[in-house]
């Protein structure tokens, strides 16, 4: 499906290095017509004109230009956008309160629906769930549609794992929507203490047999698990 297939290990240097080489085709004129799509007006409830400022600057991000390859929505590309900035204030200590007060213009404007998504961003699980996705069976335009479905029902499909969340629970609620639902893709991730939480569900779920390849990253700090059906198992 892909030219130039991603490392598994380095999503995030492989995007930027295909397309420092030219791999997606990018002309100055395409990343012209595609920097005007989100205008002004589309990030006035951002506010600051200086934020406003920081986040048109994402726009010309390697990792936002790939990303806009399978986001034909206007509105989850704006919110891609918004995970990149996210990203940025998370990691400087001195931009935790730009931080707190994007998160929250980004949930007044787009509800927590719209805010999950840009923390899928933020965190770099849209990133790695890519590579998989671009392996499944299908042309660009399937996995195009099977990202922007995994997004428009994040709530349900992509999974925050608390440190204190009561693991047995989570265990029988997660087992039964993948029972009922039977989505292609499932994500839990987490941060910190809870990757001990996370791990043990994972395990317990692949001793209950359940009808999906797992696919787990270690991310320093956070773990992320796919579920995805038609793949190999990697563990955990």
């Amino acid at each position: 499906m892909s030219d130039t297939p991603l490392d598994p290990n380095d999503p995030l240097g492989q995007l930027a290095a295909g397309l420092a080489r030219g791999a997606l085709q990018w002309t100055t004129d395409r990343i012209s017509a595609l920097l005007k799509q989100i205008s002004d007006r589309q990030l006035a409830f951002v506010g600051n004109p200086d934020l406003i400022a920081e986040v048109k600057d994402h726009r010309s991000r390697p990792e936002y230009l790939f990303y806009i390859e399978y986001l034909t929505d206007r509105r989850l590309r704006l919110l891609a956008l918004m995970g990149l900035t996210l990203r940025d204030y998370q990691n400087d200590p001195l931009r935790q309160s730009e931080l707190k007060v994007l998160r929250s213009r980004i949930k007044t404007k787009y509800r927590e629906a719209g805010l999950h998504v840009a923390q899928i961003v933020q965190s770099g699980i849209l990133a790695e769930l890519i590579p998989p996705v671009l392996s499944s069976p299908g042309d660009k335009t399937d996995a195009a549609r099977r990202i922007e479905a995994f997004l428009n029902d994040s709530e349900r499909l992509c999974l925050f794992i608390q440190d204190k969340d009561p693991i047995d629970r989570r265990v029988s609620e997660i087992q039964v929507y993948l029972g009922g639902s039977k989505p292609p893709l499932f994500v839990l991730f987490a941060r910190g203490k809870a990757k001990a939480t996370l791990t043990e569900i994972v395990h317990i779920l692949k001793q209950r047999l359940i009808p999906y390849g797992f696919i787990a990253k270690d991310l320093d700090k956070s773990l992320l698990v796919i579920f995805i059906t038609n793949t190999i198992s990697i563990g955990v």
